[in-house]
């Protein structure tokens, strides 16, 4: 397991229910796992990445900022997710932290984030 590499891949349903309150949770947790992994690797990159009908990547001002208006489905996230990972971040040489950030799980009225660790 890489000792010294790690990416974190934050997603965020940017879709009309994610409000500035969500957005604000979304800001703070990631404060927390950003410091928390600065702390434990020497080498570590951020990607962001929104959704709502559709994914795309962006730059962190963008993630943090940007609403729409359309419906959310989360798998186009997963998808691009999983393609920056075969293209960029071989996981026998990263540790891979992907985030998603979203509102709309079975119609959920809180924020939920999901996390894993290859």
């Amino acid at each position: 397991m890489p000792q010294n590499a790690a990416v974190i891949i934050y997603m965020m349903d940017v879709s009309g229910s994610m409000g500035d309150e969500q957005k604000e949770i979304v800001r703070t947790e990631a404060f927390w796992i950003d410091t928390w992994l600065r702390s434990q690797y020497k080498k570590i990159e951020t990607r962001y990445v929104v959704h709502d009908a559709a994914a795309k990547e962006v730059d962190r001002e963008t993630f943090y900022h940007l609403k729409e208006s359309g419906g959310t489905k989360i798998s186009t996230a997963y998808q691009l997710c999983a393609e920056l990972i075969r293209k960029d971040y071989n996981p026998t040489e990263w540790n891979v932290y992907p985030f998603h950030f979203s509102t709309a799980t079975t119609g959920a009225a809180r924020i939920r984030s999901a996390a894993w660790k290859s």
